[in-house]
């Protein structure tokens, strides 16, 4: 039994750890972080314009849906949603898309409950981003 416990807690607790370890943005995109703030304007991105500031960028990227789904448990996602109340969007860009017929979708989670969406790829969202590679 203390076995099973153990393997439920690993499995429960692993997840958030990764994502509180590796390196996050401290703030929305479009925010600048100073003294453990956040100031200036969330700035929303769609995927299709997320995807080209980041091809100006190759040290960072968006999180995966699995990375934000553990990162929205984490006490630095309450700040995060705290900041974005008066913005009029609660999709989170992820790095995942599919394909519908002839239109792209982006992922999105949703950061009042965690739900996972489906986004038009133009559509703006709010943006997180990680670094690439750590050092």
């Amino acid at each position: 039994m203390n076995k099973m416990v153990a393997a439920i807690f690993i499995f429960l607790l692993v997840p958030t750890a990764v994502a509180c370890d590796t390196p996050w943005q401290p703030c929305w995109y479009g925010q600048a972080s100073a003294a453990n703030t956040c100031s200036g304007d969330i700035v929303l991105l769609s995927a299709y314009d997320a995807k080209q500031v980041l091809s100006a960028r190759p040290e960072l990227r968006l999180p995966t849906q699995a990375e934000l789904e553990s990162f929205l448990l984490t006490e630095h996602a309450a700040k995060l949603r705290a900041l974005a109340e008066n913005v009029e969007t609660f999709q989170v860009l992820t790095s995942g898309f599919v394909q519908h017929g002839n239109e792209f979708l982006a992922t999105t989670v949703d950061i009042r409950h965690g739900r996972v969406e489906l986004s038009a790829w133009r559509k703006p969202t709010l943006v997180i981003l990680r670094q690439a590679t750590m050092n």
